[in-house]
């Protein structure tokens, strides 16, 4: 890998994680690389004030712009970046490693009513100058296609390995003491990531359908229908419904925690209905939205025995939890999609 070919530069968002796998990438490689320093400030009438001080490293190289875009501000930074890199600056390519994106869910064109911001977005970057992105557990298969009707490549890393290797320990000493396991999804838009890590363990698969009733409360259920259709589906997974689950460790798979209401709702339904011996929670991008303590990790309203959380979003100390959560680096993953990536450049 020729490293005068490549330039890589971070967004302000979630620096820690672009730092991780930048290094796991020249331990891939065998190179230095380092990211050029982005200057960041603020004009007097608080609109933004980035540059790159060594833009001229930029011209003729494939340029990898790294941001965790959790709000509009750091989205507004990486397009700005993209464009420079591409038009202003002369980069070959760009290439954007998103491990979080902020319009995952705005993404249904049935929805008339609703803007379809996830291929908004798309638009956007395609026209400032990108043509590959990389995600992570990226919320649906619908935004991909939304990125490749825009011409934009996609790559989106599974973290099912990474996390499956943190909880087999769990999963063995389970199988020691004659505990079945199973992973369970929450909802069916969310069954592919159970059936990655559930193959992953090699473990069967249970699924909780969630909707929402006429005064808006979340309630879950599923049917033996819809999981004949997912057998079909995946002939290679067994597939259990909520009656074969008694006495069993339970690990619910989910791309994100918002609030984590569905998570403990999903988790009492199981242990006091189902009378499932214990349930773990693993889940990618700890989103967490305003008044999630009160709704998932606070006392006597927890009712998981285990909380693993990757890190594609940043949590400063706010957002720790004295050790309720246990982090897990998947970095690894995204560094290893970038160095293919780039290796075949």
């Amino acid at each position: 890998m020729n490293t005068n070919n490549f330039a890589f530069i971070s967004g302000n968002g979630s620096f820690e994680f672009s730092e991780l796998v930048l290094t796991r990438l020249n331990s891939l490689a065998g190179t230095e690389f380092g990211f050029l320093h982005l200057d960041s400030d603020y004009f007097g009438d608080g609109g933004p004030d980035f540059y790159i001080p060594r833009y001229d490293l930029l011209k003729g190289r494939h340029v990898v712009i790294f941001q965790s875009m959790t709000d509009l501000e750091l989205k507004d930074e990486f397009l700005t970046l993209v464009w420079a890199a591409k038009h202003q600056y002369g980069a070959v390519s760009v290439i954007g490693v998103l491990p979080f994106f902020m319009h995952r869910r705005e993404d249904h064109a049935e929805k008339m009513e609703e803007i379809n911001r996830s291929r908004f977005f798309a638009n956007q970057l395609a026209a400032a100058g990108a043509s590959r992105v990389i995600f992570c557990d990226i919320h649906s298969q619908q935004v991909i296609t939304n990125f490749k009707t825009e011409g934009i490549d996609v790559i989106d890393v599974d973290s099912a390995p990474i996390l499956a290797e943190q909880i087999m320990s769990l999963v063995t000493l389970a199988r020691t003491n004659g505990v079945p396991v199973a992973v369970d999804s929450p909802d069916f838009g969310s069954i592919y990531r159970a059936v990655s890590l559930a193959r992953a363990l090699k473990v069967p698969v249970a699924i909780g359908k969630k909707f929402r009733s006429a005064t808006g409360a979340i309630k879950l259920s599923s049917s033996d229908d819809e999981l004949d259709s997912l057998r079909q589906e995946y002939p290679d997974v067994e597939f259990l419904n909520d009656s074969s689950l008694n006495s069993f460790l339970i690990i619910q798979r989910d791309d994100e925690v918002s609030s984590g209401d569905t998570s403990q709702k999903r988790a009492a339904h199981l242990l006091d209905d189902i009378q499932v011996n214990e349930v773990v929670f693993c889940g990618t991008h700890a989103v967490f939205n305003r008044g999630w303590r009160r709704k998932f990790v606070r006392a006597g309203v927890n009712r998981l025995s285990r909380i693993f959380l990757a890190n594609t979003i940043h949590r400063d100390y706010r957002k720790q939890t004295g050790g309720v959560i246990t982090n897990v680096d998947v970095s690894p993953g995204v560094a290893n999609a970038l160095y293919l990536t780039l290796a075949q450049l």
